[in-house]
């Protein structure tokens, strides 16, 4: 019994420092920035109409007769 646990402690990895989690630089500043530029493109294409001049209009005066 005491030689397997030796030999399970001889292959088993020394674990002294955690690991550092992965960078997940994508999603939180990436992601935020992409988003936010679509959202901002949207508001500004939605919001020409507010600061373009109105369209000037004759309107026309209609009489139906009937046949």
């Amino acid at each position: 019994m005491n030689r397997s646990l030796t030999d399970l402690q001889s292959t088993s990895v020394s674990r002294d420092t955690v690991p550092a989690p992965p960078s997940r630089w994508r999603t939180r500043i990436l992601l935020p920035g992409v988003l936010g530029a679509i959202i901002l493109g949207l508001i500004a294409l939605t919001s020409t109409r507010v600061f373009m001049p109105s369209t000037s209009v004759r309107v026309v005066p209609v009489v139906v007769k009937s046949v």
